[in-house]
């Protein structure tokens, strides 16, 4: 029972009353002597009513407080028991209405049973064997679409697992190159000869005797330069050399020397020279040091018969020796490209390679710091780049940034990151292309900051080879 409710409560309050009262008629009792106290006996009589009233007015306002406190909890016991009271009113509502909508629920089913049984009764006994084998094969096809769903998943995780544990090769040959930057004359020679068109004659033997030049770098760089102007390499600091190269604005090339007339020695052998116009100096053109290796220049021998024919062992040599000039060109040009230089700045330039099915290429290459509202770690950075896919095969191809995987310097793989669809506006993803068709878009990478990148490797799908673009080799021409 509640508090208010309660005889024992009434009968408190009662009694409490009481009390106030008397203690109010004691006080006004005392404040009636120390208004009628006069003679000589009036200040004794004072004191003592002012005594008495020191104890009995704390003792009022005590009372007084109780009282008000209890009123205070009986107001907030009622409004608790109105509270339960409404609550249990409207649960004892909804129960009756959810009993209402079983009910209703409860004769709408057994109305659709009723209607069923009655649609089987007036079906024919074929007709109830063909309806159970429907109702038979559609259980079976839920239940094989369940079981193919299953299988599906089982599948991709198996390959995921494989993808994840299948060993990275190393190329020991391209790192070789990449350490010592010595080329073979045979390989030099092939590569040069596939790619520029070949004389008439079919007299184009492979020179079987040890060249003079031999393209072996036995310095470092003093310094690198920009190409501002499109021009010609040249055999010697002249314009009476032979051309054994050209360049394009924004080529990088390294710079090992110079002569004292405003030629630079862009080879660690001294066959491949610019001249300084052409070119921007990371640092001042007197802080190059100078260079007494001037190569002789070369001079025609005259035929003996007046008739000048063609000699098919000088095409062959002048040719060697323009592949040995390119080749040496190619690997100046990278030879700023080793693991230091892609530690502090990215790799420039193009790099493509294909296997049967698709031809894949690079470049682009960019580190990051920062990617929208997302900072790398203080040890990491963002490597970017675009990577374009052509299908060469007759039947369309999946490409995916599943399939590139970026490799380090020191062994590690890293896997594309989400922030590839913050950074590029066109980045790469999972498409079907056509035949003679391409999909390019750009991929991020987060790697640490004090390792160059070294071999991206894109594998298609099973039956393909894998791809390996080797970062240290020379870009595309």
């Amino acid at each position: 029972m509640p508090k208010f409710d309660s005889t024992q409560h009434k009968l408190k309050r009662a009694q409490d009353n009481l009390k106030l009262a008397q203690l109010q008629k004691e006080i006004a009792d005392q404040e009636l002597i120390i208004a009628n106290a006069s003679g000589f006996s009036a200040r004794k009589k004072i004191r003592q009513a002012e005594s008495s009233l020191a104890k009995l007015r704390p003792q009022l306002n005590a009372l007084i407080a109780k009282m008000q406190l209890e009123d205070a909890q009986i107001e907030t016991e009622l409004l608790e028991s109105e509270e339960r009271a409404r609550k249990a009113l409207q649960q004892e509502k909804q129960r009756q209405l959810d009993k209402i909508k079983a009910e209703q629920r409860k004769k709408e089913q057994e109305e659709k049973e009723r209607l069923k049984a009655e649609r089987w009764s007036a079906l024919t006994p074929e007709e109830q064997h063909n309806e159970l084998s429907r109702q038979s094969a559609n259980r079976n096809y839920l239940l094989a679409c369940i079981v193919g769903i299953v299988l599906l998943c089982f599948g991709c995780n198996v390959w995921m697992q494989s993808r994840a544990s299948t060993p990275i090769s190393t190329s020991t040959n391209t790192t070789t190159l990449a350490n010592t930057a010595t080329p073979t004359n045979t390989a030099t020679a092939t590569r040069t000869l596939t790619n520029t068109p070949t004389p008439t004659s079919t007299e184009t033997s492979t020179p079987t005797e040890t060249p003079t030049r031999t393209p072996t770098l036995t310095s470092t760089p003093a310094s690198s330069a920009i190409v501002i102007s499109g021009g010609n390499l040249r055999g010697g600091p002249g314009t009476n050399y032979d051309v054994v190269g050209s360049v394009v604005a924004g080529d990088v090339l390294p710079v090992f020397a110079r002569t004292n007339d405003g030629w630079l020695q862009v080879d660690g052998i001294g066959h491949t020279w610019i001249a300084s116009s052409l070119v921007n100096l990371e640092i001042g053109l007197e802080e190059i040091p100078i260079t007494d290796k001037i190569p002789p220049t070369s001079t025609a021998t005259p035929t003996p018969t007046g008739t000048p024919t063609p000699d098919s062992t000088a095409t062959a040599r002048v040719q060697v020796q323009q592949a040995t000039a390119t080749a040496v060109r190619r690997l100046a040009l990278n030879a700023t490209a080793t693991i230091e230089a892609y530690v502090s700045s990215p790799p420039i330039g193009t790099w493509c390679n294909q296997n049967s099915t698709r031809g894949v290429c690079v470049g682009d290459f960019r580190y990051i710091r920062t990617i929208g509202y997302t900072s790398a770690p203080s040890n990491g950075r963002y490597i970017a780049f675009v990577v374009a896919v052509k299908n060469i095969d007759n039947d369309d191809i999946f490409v995916s940034p599943l399939d590139v995987t970026l490799v380090m310097e020191d062994g590690r793989t890293y896997e594309y990151s989400s922030q590839t669809f913050l950074y590029w506006s066109t980045p790469m993803q999972g498409v079907m292309v056509a035949p003679d068709d391409n999909a390019q878009g750009g991929i991020v990478f987060l790697v640490p900051n004090d390792v160059a990148p070294h071999r991206i490797i894109y594998r298609g799908d099973f039956i393909e080879t894998e791809i390996v673009i080797n970062l240290f080799e020379p870009p595309e021409p």
